[in-house]
């Protein structure tokens, strides 16, 4: 059977390190396979790929990871059950370089003898109690020859060892004689042992043993999957802070100076009376979709024209007059009903009902979870749908500076077993924020800053705050190039056995308008990069 990792993982990983084959991976994570990716196979836990997993055949006489494993979730998969040879094939084909015997480490050949010993044990037995009352005629005939009973307890000897009480009482008969052989000193004895020939192929646990002798060796080959308890106990000291960095075709002027050069005002300010228009549009604007109203927003240049929070507040008044209006409209005309009669009263009430639960939906994070306004997401209406077309067109036509930002958009349950997505995404290099303005583009990538839980972590009593890793910033093709990694053989092992904690990570940044040089600084964990425009010739004598 191919191995499994059932539902009460953990997510220590373990297990992961452990593996000869690279067949387990953390939850999430794609896997590969002769040049090939494929999708996960479990996304909350760690799983095994079958097309990888040998059982360890080949490598040890266990499975190395569920050895390891502290709550036993790798266990045989009963939905796909192996062969030996299917497994040992598969390590070869996995592994070419490397050369396997035909009777490699294996789990079967490590269960294979005790279930053999076990058997020719009870035929052993059983051959014994049936032959144990041979000695007796024997020794009627000692008479004449009281040498042979003296083998019969070499021939029983084996049985108290297989069978326990049953040819006790065989040998007791033996001892009549026993005078008799002491008087006439055992001569035939030498080669009458012959007979333990029949007894010789009794002993089967005996003959069982060559095949057992790979299982003797087998603690020769375990301690590479119980590396896990031979780490040291004491970590050493943790890498300290990382000094001030300079990286080829940076700027040689400071960090601040080439900062106050970056022009904080948009690309364009819409002109007066274009932002007058868009004051008075605000109420139906607000039901666009809330990417199409940040990008007008930037647009304009200026939150007095148009304001996201501000239009999409008027709208849902907006909303309130709108629905009771186009609901009476539909009962006057449609069902014949008074326009000032005391039917329409309900139509009315229904609009605002209406709107109302709209509105409620639409700003949810503030109504139902009570978050601050600087957290809400300011969503659309559906009428504004078919709006969005003609507010992307104004936006692109404004040409205001672009913003990009990479974060967690919903960070889900949060307790002592849950880590912080932000945190964890952090580790990958996929939290940034990319900022466009007149002459530059400011990035701010934000470095990890906690270690993740981890029985290492606990191990070696390591502190909650991550040491600054190692980073190399490279600009080239209107590509900004950060690459990271963690420092010291602490942390990197720390990132071996922990879930989500790769050891570097590189994130790859494209502008859409030519750049010439760049500055960056870190600080408080968080790299600041201004990448200048090709235009900002000022600035451009590199290092």
């Amino acid at each position: 059977m191919a191995t499994t990792i059932t539902s009460e993982c953990i997510n220590c990983g373990a297990c992961e390190p452990e593996c000869p084959n690279t067949a387990i991976y953390a939850g999430g994570a794609p896997w590969d396979l002769d040049g090939a990716t494929s999708p996960a196979i479990a996304q909350d836990i760690y799983y095994i790929v079958p097309s990888k997993c040998t059982e360890c055949v080949g490598f040890f006489d266990h499975e190395a990871c569920a050895t390891v494993c502290p709550v036993d979730c790798c266990i045989p998969d009963p939905a796909n059950v192996e062969s030996e040879a299917g497994l040992l094939a598969r390590a070869r084909q996995l592994h070419p370089d490397d050369t396997f015997p035909d009777d490699p480490p294996s789990r079967f050949r490590k269960q294979a003898p005790a279930a053999a010993g076990a058997v020719a044990t009870g035929a052993t037995g059983a051959e014994a109690v049936a032959e144990a009352p041979k000695p007796a005629p024997a020794a009627a005939e000692s008479a004449v020859a009281p040498a042979p009973p003296a083998p019969a307890p070499v021939a029983a000897a084996p049985a108290p060892v297989a069978v326990a009480p049953r040819p006790a009482p065989t040998p007791a008969e033996a001892p009549k004689p026993a005078p008799e052989a002491a008087a006439k000193p055992a001569a035939p004895p030498a080669p009458k042992p012959a007979p333990p020939p029949a007894a010789a192929s009794k002993p089967a646990p005996e003959a069982a043993k060559p095949a057992a002798a790979p299982a003797a060796a087998a603690p020769a080959s375990a301690p590479p999957a119980l590396a896990m308890m031979r780490l040291p106990k004491d970590s050493g000291a943790l890498p300290g802070p990382i000094g001030e960095k300079h990286f080829p075709g940076e700027l040689d002027a400071d960090f601040d100076a080439v900062l106050a050069s970056v022009s904080a005002s948009p690309v364009r300010i819409a002109p007066a009376p274009v932002q007058i228009a868009f004051r008075f549009a605000e109420p139906i604007l607000g039901a666009m979709p809330v990417g199409v109203k940040a990008d007008l927003e930037e647009a304009v240049g200026s939150s007095g024209g148009f304001s996201t929070v501000r239009s999409t507040a008027l709208n849902l008044i907006l909303n309130l007059i709108l629905y009771p209006v186009v609901l009476t409209a539909f009962a006057v005309v449609a069902r014949g009903d008074a326009l000032f009669s005391q039917s329409t009263g309900g139509w009315i009430m229904l609009g605002v009902l209406i709107a109302s639960a709209e509105a409620a939906w639409r700003l949810r994070e503030g109504v139902i979870h009570a978050r601050p306004a600087s957290e809400l997401t300011y969503r659309g209406c559906w009428y504004g749908l078919a709006l969005a077309p003609i507010g992307s067109i104004l936006a692109r036509a404004g040409g205001a500076r672009r913003r990009t930002e990479r974060k967690v958009g919903f960070d889900g349950f949060e307790g002592t077993m849950h880590e912080d997505k932000t945190e964890r995404d952090r580790r990958y290099g996929t939290v940034y924020t990319v900022a466009e303005y007149a002459n530059a583009y400011l990035v701010r990538l934000e470095m990890p800053r906690k270690l993740p839980l981890s029985s290492l972590k606990r191990l070696w009593d390591l502190p909650d705050e991550m040491p600054d890793y190692d980073y190399n910033v490279m600009l080239g093709d209107n590509v900004l190039s950060i690459s990271a990694s963690v420092r010291g053989e602490t942390i990197r092992r720390l990132s071996y056995v922990s879930s989500a904690f790769p050891a570097d990570f590189t994130t790859r940044i494209e502008f859409r308008k030519p750049v010439s040089a760049f500055k960056h600084r870190m600080r408080d964990k968080v790299l600041e990069v201004v990448v200048l425009k090709a235009e900002a010739a000022q600035f451009q004598h590199a290092a």
